[in-house]
């Protein structure tokens, strides 16, 4: 998703670049119009608006003023660029730039001959489908629709001529389901999702200063707090912490290699502490330990073979050692030993 937001930005910022470069045309300088910076050119994006936002019929199709057009030829004598008055002021320029003999840019000015908006048909299809929005020569506002169906699909809003927030319609369906949040260098911060277009966000994404993930948090009951959060480590999941109940609090505890479970604590008695913890080597659980009677002691351990319970040792008096063992072969106990005076060895043994 990072990587697909950056190639956005540059591809669209390219395009705007064109234009920009031609603002200065020939026309301008005869008329010695105040030379537009080139900052306002260095970035444009689109993205989708707000869940309500529609397509915008009255700018999909750029209305060309019935005033004055100065039309400015190329050497090979067709029309390049179109320039708008309405009495002596000049309202906005059109510029063909794939050489078709159509306007494809359009630079809407003010009084001063500053430019306010850039449009753009990127498809040459005769309808722009890229906006942009500039208060003194800085860009505030972005807009696309990226799939050309009339319908806007990506905004994104801007701050000192950075990036600070972007809007997505990941599915192309009128409604925006991705939130973006950029940091002071215009790198993404944080990413938040309605996965299921309910009108809540449920999964929220958090990145690290050189962009690598760092978090992500799901909201699965959708109650708008996140209950699932999973933490990253050079790209790699390390770690897993789940609130199974949805009290708020967290009771479960995954801790992973190569994005495999190794070890998992679990609070079984909601008390905000872990009382059970499992061990796994790939696929299969090897060992389980738990405090069975929640005094803050492991009282049993159990041990597996390729998933099924082989033994399981128990400290009945509290001792902190074993003196009773069970053995298991399939699901069916076949023995047990005790441990009846507390040297650690087993004096009675009962088979089944």
């Amino acid at each position: 998703m990072v990587k697909n937001l950056f190639i956005f930005i540059i591809s669209v910022t390219f395009l705007l670049g064109i234009s920009n470069c031609k603002a200065i045309s020939s026309e301008e300088k005869s008329l010695n119009i105040t030379e537009q910076t080139s900052k306002q050119d260095q970035a444009i994006a689109g993205t989708p608006a707000s869940p309500e936002q529609t397509a915008k019929p009255e700018e999909q199709q750029v209305a060309k003023p019935k005033e004055r057009v100065k039309i400015v030829k190329g050497k090979d004598g067709k029309p390049e660029e179109w320039h708008y008055w309405v009495g002596k002021i000049r309202v906005k320029v059109g510029y063909d730039t794939n050489k078709d003999g159509n306007e494809d840019v359009w630079q809407t000015l003010d009084k001063q001959g500053k430019i306010t908006k850039v449009e753009r048909d990127s498809n040459y299809d005769g309808k722009a489908d890229i906006w942009q929005y500039l208060t003194e020569g800085e860009l505030e506002k972005a807009e696309a629709d990226q799939d050309f169906d009339g319908k806007i699909d990506r905004i994104q809003y801007f701050k000192n001529g950075k990036i600070v927030k972007e809007e997505i319609d990941s599915n192309k369906n009128g409604k925006i389901d991705t939130w973006s949040y950029f940091n002071e260098n215009g790198k993404v911060a944080e990413i938040n999702a309605d996965t299921n277009e309910d009108g809540i966000i449920d999964r929220k994404q958090f990145y690290g200063p050189n962009q690598e993930l760092a978090r992500i948090e799901i909201d699965r009951n959708k109650d708008k707090k996140s209950d699932l959060f999973e933490f990253y480590e050079k790209g790699e999941r390390t770690r897993i912490e789940v609130d199974n109940n949805f009290d708020g609090k967290i009771d479960e505890w995954d801790s992973l290699r190569n994005n495999s479970l190794v070890k998992r604590a679990l609070d079984e008695n909601k008390d905000g502490k872990p009382d059970r913890w499992e061990y796994y080597e790939g696929k299969y659980i090897l060992k389980v330990e738990e405090d069975s009677n929640k005094d803050g002691r492991i009282g049993s351990w159990e041990y597996y073979k390729n998933g099924r319970l082989s033994r399981r040792g128990k400290d009945t008096n509290k001792d902190g050692k074993v003196d009773k063992w069970e053995y298991y072969e399939g699901d069916r106990l076949v023995k047990t030993e005790e441990d009846t005076d507390g040297d650690g060895k087993p004096d009675t043994t009962a088979l089944y």
